[in-house]
């Protein structure tokens, strides 16, 4: 039997925050490349009322 032990994609005490995107890349094989700044805060709400 197999067991997969996962690991964190962010450190405890990472602080979530928004981003907007600041430019993108396309290649001719499908490959995207983009750069984000921070945008603050996330903002929260409720979707579909």
């Amino acid at each position: 039997m197999w067991r997969i032990i996962g690991k964190r994609l962010f450190g405890a005490g990472t602080i979530p925050a928004a981003f907007t995107p600041l430019e993108s890349l396309v290649s001719s094989n499908g490959v995207i490349f983009a750069s984000y700044n921070r945008a603050g805060e996330i903002k929260t709400g409720t979707v579909g009322t």
